[in-house]
């Protein structure tokens, strides 16, 4: 079965927030500490979660009836891009970014930006998406994140 893309339901909170965690967890957790992962959780909240969603648009993804990835957009900021790992390199991560492209073609935006953790830069590459700078969120005395902003033209006209 095809994946396919809906729009975010207040009802699909906490099962969104469980894959976002799950998905951290498996993705992150061997890379980062405790508490960098703590931090990533922290702005992964249900509560962060239904903000965007009232702010912006947030799209979930579906195969066979699972949720398998979510992506939101918040002006012209794609954020809390995920996607299960076992759903990895089957084209949901790319057709979740392509449809909120889209979304913010049709609200005219020019650009869209992004937070990229440094595993996933090859991934936005591939989808046009050039490097700007690189970030570092310090997490303690012993730790940070690095992420990057990425950012995509789309106003080609």
């Amino acid at each position: 079965m095809k994946h396919i893309i809906k729009p975010f339901k207040n009802d699909f909170t906490d099962i969104l927030f469980d894959m976002v965690k799950s998905t951290v967890k498996q993705m992150y957790g061997t890379l980062y500490p405790d508490n960098a992962i703590d931090y990533i959780l922290s702005y992964n909240t249900p509560e962060h979660i239904l903000n965007d969603s009232k702010e912006g648009y947030t799209v979930m993804c579906f195969k066979d009836n699972i949720l398998t990835g979510s992506g939101c957009l918040l002006g012209t900021n794609i954020r809390r891009l995920f996607v299960l790992p076992e759903y990895h390199r089957i084209g949901i991560g790319t057709a979740i970014v392509n449809h909120l492209e889209q979304k913010a073609i049709e609200n005219n935006c020019k650009s869209v930006d992004l937070y990229a953790m440094p595993h996933s830069i090859d991934f936005y590459k591939k989808n046009g998406y050039v490097e700007l700078e690189l970030c570092n969120y310090v997490v303690d005395d012993y730790n940070s994140v690095d992420y990057i902003k990425m950012e995509k033209i789309i106003d080609f006209f």
